[in-house]
């Protein structure tokens, strides 16, 4: 019983976390596309690590 708890709370992190570095993306996102619009490779490139990392 005790760990089928574990692992839905495990689960239920997980989820958070996603959702926490989905949303931080997204601001970092938008942060820099309003600071530089010139630099859009190396925002794709960090993104594309961000998005394998999560």
């Amino acid at each position: 019983m005790k760990r089928h708890r574990m692992t839905l709370s495990a689960d239920r992190c997980v989820q958070i976390t996603r959702t926490l570095c989905g949303h931080i993306v997204l601001v970092i996102r938008s942060h820099v596309t309003a600071t530089s619009n010139h630099d859009d490779s190396s925002v794709d490139a960090n993104m594309k690590y961000l998005t394998k990392m999560v």
